[in-house]
C-alpha cells in the first residue's frame, strides 16, 4: 500500500496570536474592531436574551408560588389544585388565552432584559476588549510596581 503524505499550509493572523511585548506582557487582541470584537457583542447579548426567556418566567413561577397565602393542593380534588395553580401562577390572565398566559410570566422584563442584555454584553464582549488595551497601555507597569501575577490580576 502506498503511503500519502499531505501537506497543509495555513497562515495565522496577528490577531489570533499572542504577541509579546518587550516587557513579556501578552496582548491577545488589537483595540480596533475585528471579527472576534463583534462575536463576542453578538453572542453575549444572545446569551443574554437566551437566559431572559428560559429563566424569567422560572423565577416569576417560583416567586408567586411563594408568595400566595391560599392553599394550593388539595389532596382530594385535583380540580381545585389545577385551579388554585393556575390563578397563582397566571393571576389575572389566569382565564386567558395560552398566549396572555405566557405573556404574563414576563412582567418587568423592560428593566430586566435590559439589565440583564448590557450586563452580559459588557462582561463577555466588552471587558476583555478593555482589559487587552489596558494591558497594552499600561501592562509593563502593573507588572513592574506589582509583580506579573499580581499585575495581570488587577488589570483584570
Amino acid at each position: 500500500p502506498k503511503h500519502i503524505v499531505a501537506s497543509i499550509s495555513y497562515s495565522v493572523s496577528p490577531i489570533m496570536m499572542p504577541s509579546k511585548s518587550s516587557s513579556d506582557t501578552v496582548a491577545t487582541s488589537p483595540m480596533h474592531m475585528s471579527g472576534k470584537f463583534e462575536a463576542r457583542i453578538i453572542g453575549s447579548a444572545v446569551a443574554g436574551i437566551s437566559e431572559l426567556a428560559l429563566f424569567h418566567p422560572v423565577d416569576t413561577i417560583a416567586k408567586r408560588l411563594m408568595s400566595t397565602e391560599t392553599q394550593l393542593v388539595i389532596l382530594n380534588s385535583p380540580a381545585q389544585t389545577a385551579m388554585n395553580l393556575n390563578s397563582a401562577i397566571f393571576r389575572n390572565a389566569a382565564g386567558e388565552s395560552v398566549g396572555r398566559k405566557a405573556v404574563s410570566l414576563f412582567p418587568g422584563i423592560g428593566f430586566g432584559a435590559a439589565y440583564k442584555i448590557l450586563q452580559r454584553v459588557y462582561k463577555f464582549g466588552g471587558q476583555p476588549v478593555v482589559k487587552d488595551a489596558l494591558t497594552k497601555k499600561y501592562g509593563s507597569e502593573f507588572d513592574e510596581r506589582f509583580g506579573h501575577k499580581t499585575g495581570q490580576t488587577l488589570l483584570a
